[in-house]
């Protein structure tokens, strides 16, 4: 009997300027219960600003103009399949990895959604920028879980991000010792438990 050959994917696709402004009203955690909704577009805006903070941290000096402008394309557009797919929970995620060790379908489907999306994982493939953003990804998860969840599925889940948010930071100090991942961690800090500029003092 024969099987079928891997699929293979061209990313032949560009979301539109009307696909991008549905960012404002995708939503996402549709499946755990939040005080109040976040959209996409909040989601990877916020993403950006922490992604380009932490690089600036954990890279210091060797943060090249290129890098941030690599960091500032992957970190908008990490979500943008969400466009057309829409919030895929991460449990789904995790067992689609397990089912299909290769490569993943969602990975397939995302990459054929939109060709600046794969062009701009590409570009960070194999670099501490993906890691960057990968933990501003999850920063931003925390942070919007410990403001708007309102049960304990949400709580856990926040403390299970906390746990990857140390392993990844674990991780590329292993790989890539010569950069600052210490200040990747006081920087998750400060978004839980920093001062805000609340108010400015007109005195």
């Amino acid at each position: 009997m024969e099987t079928a050959a891997p699929y293979q994917v061209q990313p032949t696709h560009t979301l539109r300027l009307r696909d991008i402004a549905r960012m404002a009203h995708v939503t996402r955690w549709h499946t755990v219960r939040t005080a109040r909704d976040q959209t996409l577009a909040e989601h990877l805006y916020i993403v950006t600003m922490i992604s380009h903070e932490l690089a600036r941290r954990v890279l210091g000096d060797r943060l090249t103009d290129q890098d941030r402008l690599a960091v500032y394309d992957w970190a908008l557009r990490h979500d943008t399949p969400e466009i057309i797919t829409g919030d895929v929970p991460t449990p789904t995620k995790h067992q689609l990895g397990k089912m299909y060790t290769d490569q993943s379908p969602l990975d397939l489907l995302e990459e054929s959604v939109c060709r600046d999306f794969t062009e701009a994982k590409n570009r960070v493939r194999d670099t501490p920028l993906k890691i960057l953003v990968k933990l501003a990804d999850i920063a931003e998860a925390i942070v919007f879980l410990n403001v708007e969840s309102v049960t304990d599925q949400g709580r856990r889940i926040q403390s299970r991000l906390h746990d990857q948010y140390r392993l990844h930071v674990q991780q590329a100090a292993t790989r890539w010792p010569d950069h600052h991942w210490d200040a990747a961690l006081a920087a998750l800090d400060e978004l839980l438990h920093g001062e805000e500029t609340a108010e400015l003092d007109w005195n």
